[in-house]
């Protein structure tokens, strides 16, 4: 099952301030990031993300090798994953071995909404 996630602005709607980002996470400056997200599915159990908990954002954090991510990709929707660059390139891994990774071929086709910093049940 893949691991989706809903986003919730909370109670203050419209953009978030954030400085320009200069590498994988310059999309995000195209529209506003989440704050918190809801985990759905179980791709990231082993990582100590389950099914309904809620992770807060940070989305002025720039994703880094390992990082525990939120992205959306076009085609595929909003995952939470873990962020791997392999020689230059962009790789998103589930906590379950049995799910293959999301290679990011098109950088286009990704925003990095936010690294995940904590999760709540």
């Amino acid at each position: 099952m893949e691991a989706m996630a809903d986003t919730d602005r909370g109670a203050e709607p419209g953009r978030v301030d954030r400085k320009p980002r200069d590498d994988l996470g310059h999309a995000c400056r195209r529209r506003p990031c989440p704050r918190r997200a809801t985990m759905h599915g179980d791709s990231m159990r082993a990582a100590g993300l389950r099914d309904g908990d809620i992770v807060d954002v940070d989305p002025s954090a720039e994703p880094k090798n390992g990082d525990i991510v939120l992205a959306r990709i076009d085609g595929i929707g909003k995952l939470i994953r873990t962020l791997r660059v392999i020689g230059g390139a962009q790789l998103l891994f589930a906590s379950d071995p049995n799910l293959a990774p999301v290679v990011i071929d098109d950088p286009g086709r990704v925003v990095y909404m936010g690294v995940v910093r904590r999760a709540s049940l």
